[in-house]
Formats: structure tokens, sequence, C-alpha cells
């Protein structure tokens, strides 16, 4: 009776150890798929967040000429975050959907688990029943563990796909309120008394021109050379402002031609592979130059993006001169009419009367001192 118990001991003890090590052998594959599962995740939503990023800062790109650096670092700053909190997201729910998945495969586990059991403790006359048992309960535990992967990885990227269109309505919806709001700003930063002053303005020039009609001082000489000389510096504005629109234009042309280069070499690498379709050499050329031009497009469509940024603050910077050398030589002309007519310039307390409003609202009046003398 004690060597039947002391075998039957040992059967335990054998039967112990080996569902043990079975177990640790079970964790440790639950492990390596759970860290595989992780990492497919991280690399995922690690993808997803830089192609977002990408995709913000080429919007902000095409439209940097009217948003400042400070502005798009804020908009990258709040999609980020927005962007976190979907990641987050996304961290605790591929959590539920393992844990989903576990939970229907435990049962079958289960089975499994006590089929083995019972194949170590029962007779050899019952052991092919049980044998049978076991691999019956682990092909379907197997083949239920990969459908239920399949379709919590199916449902997984399709809340990827529904993650992904969200972060872009975002994207636009960001952008779109801080364009609005930069011109918002830019509306705000007018001049609020510019309507003042130009009432004020048309009722000087009104006056000034009376004055220089009825001035026994302005002859037609006198004013015919003066406004020779004023249309002159309106001329040499003009001609400064063509060769400024020449030279961007130029420097347009040469980055396109820049540009197009790879792309004609890629055409002429196609040519010679079109007459020697089996050529091995041909085709790595061609691809060789296809990564080539990618690489190109996607290098001149940042630099692009810079240039035209650069070139509206150019252009606005260009406007502002333009405006100020107008200015000034209107009021060089203003002043030395009103030195040759002998009148001041600036007539204090000057009350607009209503044919001065009519001239303010169909625009300011021209000094056409040459059919008045």
């Amino acid at each position: 009776l004690e060597q039947e118990l002391a075998v039957q001991l040992q059967q335990v003890e054998c039967t112990a150890k080996q569902q043990l090590e079975d177990i640790r052998n079970e964790l440790d594959e639950d492990g390596k798929v759970w860290n595989e599962e992780i990492a497919l995740t991280q690399a995922c939503l690690k993808h997803l967040g830089g192609q977002q990023t990408m995709i913000l800062r080429a919007m902000v790109a095409r439209q940097g000429y009217s948003l400042s650096s400070g502005t798009g670092k804020l908009l990258e700053e709040k999609h980020e975050h927005l962007l976190v909190l979907v990641q987050r997201s996304f961290v605790v729910r591929h959590f539920c959907l393992h844990m989903q998945k576990e939970m229907r495969l435990s049962k079958l586990k289960m089975l499994s688990q006590k089929d083995f059991r019972a194949l170590l403790v029962e007779d050899a006359s019952e052991s092919q029943a049980c044998a049978n048992s076991v691999l019956k309960n682990s092909s379907t535990s197997l083949a239920e563990g990969v459908l239920l992967g399949n379709n919590l990885q199916q449902e997984f990227l399709s809340e990827l796909e529904t993650a992904t269109e969200l972060l872009q309505s975002h994207a636009q919806l960001v952008l779109g309120n801080a364009l609005s709001h930069a011109i918002q700003q830019r509306m705000e930063a007018m001049p609020t008394q510019s309507h003042t002053s130009n009432k004020q303005d048309v009722g000087t020039k009104n006056h000034l021109t009376e004055a220089a009609a009825e001035s026994v001082y302005v002859t037609k000489e006198s004013l015919l050379a003066l406004v020779q000389n004023y249309y002159s510096q309106l001329q040499n504005i003009n001609i400064q402002l063509e060769e400024d629109h020449a030279n961007l234009n130029q420097e347009s042309k040469e980055r396109q031609d820049r540009s197009s280069l790879p792309s004609r070499t890629l055409l002429k690498e196609l040519m010679n592979w079109g007459k020697k379709p089996a050529s091995a050499e041909f085709q790595q050329r061609v691809e060789l130059n296809k990564r080539k031009v990618l690489e190109q497009t996607h290098s001149d469509q940042e630099i692009i993006y810079e240039e035209l940024r650069q070139t509206k603050v150019a252009l606005d910077q260009t406007a502002e001169r333009i405006k100020a050398e107008l200015m000034e030589a209107e009021e060089s002309f203003i002043t030395e009419l009103a030195s040759l007519a002998r009148v001041p310039v600036h007539i204090s307390d000057v009350e607009p009367s209503g044919e001065e409003d009519t001239f303010d609202e169909h625009g300011a009046p021209k000094l056409d001192l040459l059919a008045l003398n």
C-alpha cells in the first residue's frame, strides 16, 4: 500500500510539475504575443502622430504668408494635445480588446488544461481518448484565438481610421480659426480714424485747389512744370515696381527649371527602358530616378512654401514702400503747390461742406489746375 501511495504521489508530483511548466510556457507565449501587439500598436500610433503632424505643418506652411511662426507653433501644440489624448484612448482601447479576447478564450483554455491533466493521470487504455480530446480542444482554442485576433484587429484599424478623420477635421478647424483670427486682427489694426482723415484730406485738397486757382502767383508754365515733376516721380515709382516684379518672376522661373530637371531625367530613363524592357540595369536606373524625383518633390515643396512666405513678406514690404513713396510724392507736390500759390498747406478747422461729402463718397477730387488756369 505504501509503495502504491508513493507511486501515486510521485505521479501527482510529476503531473503538477508538468502542469506548472506548461502554465509557465503558456504565460511566456502570451507575454510574447502581448509585447508584439503592444509594439505594433505603438508603431501604428507613432505613425499616426507623425503623419498628422506632417499634414498640419504642410497646411500651416501653405498659409505661412497669413500666419506667423508663433501661431504655427501654437497650432501644432494644440493638435499635439489632441493627438496625445487620442493615443491614450487607443492604448486603453487596445488593453480592453485584449482582455475581451482573453476572456472569450479562457473557457477553451480551461477545457484544454483540464483534459491535459486528465491525460496525465489516466490509464493507458483511456489515454487515447483523452489525447484526442486535448488535440480537439487545443485546435479549437487556436482557431478561435486567430479568429478573435483578426476581428479585434480589424475593429482596431477601423477605429484608427475614424480617429484619423477626427484629427484631420480638428486640424482644419484650428487652422480656419487661426486664419479668421488673423484677418480680424488685421482689420482691427487698421486706423480707426482713416475715414475722418480722408475727409479732412479731401477738404484740404479742395481748399488748396480753389486757392491755387485764384492765386495770381500761379502761372500755367509753373504749374505745368510742377505737374510734370510729380508725374515723373510717379513714373519712377512705377518703373521700380515693375523691376521688382520682374525679379520675382525670374526667381520663380529659375526654381521651376531646377525642379523640372529630375523629371526630365526620369522621362529619358523611361524611354530607354521602353526600348529594352527586359534590361535590369534600366529598371534599376528608373527606380533610382523615381526615388530622386520623390525626394526632390518633397524638398521642393518645403522650399516653395518657404519662398511663398518670403515672397508674401517681400510683396507686403514693397506695397508699404510704394505707399510711402506715393504719399511722399503727393505731399511734396501739395507742399510745392502751396508754396507756389503762397497759401498755407494745412487749414485748421475746415468744415467739410456738402460738396466735400459728395467728393468723399465718390472718391478724392483731382487737382485739375491746368484747366482752371
